[in-house]
Order: structure tokens, then C-alpha cells, then sequence
């Protein structure tokens, strides 16, 4: 529940029920990474915690959505910000580690604390930036 919270949260910066709505489940989504892991099938382990992923998502979200609007894509790379986010925040003092450059690096970053504060922060900035030129370009389109 908590990675759909944060997602909702998130998604209140895109200025639009539908785009809150998505916010909160495309987080949750990258979890499907774990039924890869229980099927023991052959796979980048965590790819859905990878900045990479991030990038790669933007414009698979955009075709299967069928539009070519910021705010998937921005609400695209704030997913896995918020999934981070929220596992950082439930490690607590503990801590927790994500391999954030995989595939290029199987190097794992360690986060503890308070350091879920930026990415979700991030993830707020990167949202209404998105809604900000999405905006923009149906204002230049009405002229």
C-alpha cells in the first residue's frame, strides 16, 4: 500500500486525477520484477529499481498509451524514484541497497535514513516539470 501512497502523493503535482491515478500504480508494478525471481527464470536481478529502467520506460509507456505526453513520462522515471523512496523508508536505519545503473554496472548503492526524502522529492519535481510542458504545448497548440 505504501508504494501506491507515495505514488498518489507524487502524482498530485501532474494536476490531474487521471495522471494521480497512474502515479500510484505504476510503483506498485515494478514489483513484478520479484515473480521473475520466485519463477527462477533467467533475468537482470531488481532491473525494475534501475535508473536505466526508468529511461527505458518512458516510451514504452507512451506507445502502449498511445499518447505523447510529458507527464507519462515524467510520471515514468518518478515510479521507480517512489518504489526506491518507499523501500528506503521501510529499511528505516537498516538501510537497503539498489543496483540503480543496472545494466551497466551491477554495482548496488546503499540508502539509509532520510535519503528516501530526495528521491521522493525528486520524483515530485520531476512530475510537475512534466505537467509544466505538457501544459505548455497544449497552450502553444490552442494558438
Amino acid at each position: 500500500m505504501g508504494h501506491i501512497v507515495f505514488g498518489l502523493i507524487v502524482g498530485i503535482a501532474s494536476l490531474s486525477i487521471r495522471y494521480v491515478v497512474l502515479a500510484g500504480l505504476f510503483p506498485i508494478a515494478l514489483d513484478a520484477d520479484h515473480l521473475i525471481q520466485f519463477l527462477n527464470l533467467e533475468a537482470i536481478p531488481r532491473m525494475g529499481h534501475s535508473f536505466v529502467f526508468a529511461i527505458i520506460s518512458i516510451p514504452l509507456m507512451m506507445y502502449f498509451l498511445g499518447k505523447r505526453d510529458y507527464r507519462l513520462g515524467a510520471i515514468s522515471i518518478a515510479a521507480v524514484l517512489i518504489h526506491v523512496s518507499f523501500d528506503v523508508l521501510l529499511s528505516g536505519n537498516l538501510g537497503s541497497s539498489f543496483p540503480l545503473l543496472i545494466p551497466f554496472s551491477g554495482k548496488t548503492v546503499f540508502l539509509i535514513d532520510y535519503d528516501w526524502v530526495l528521491f521522493l522529492v525528486a520524483a515530485v519535481i520531476i512530475v510537475a516539470t512534466g505537467t509544466f510542458f505538457a501544459k505548455k504545448t497544449v497552450n502553444k497548440a490552442q494558438i
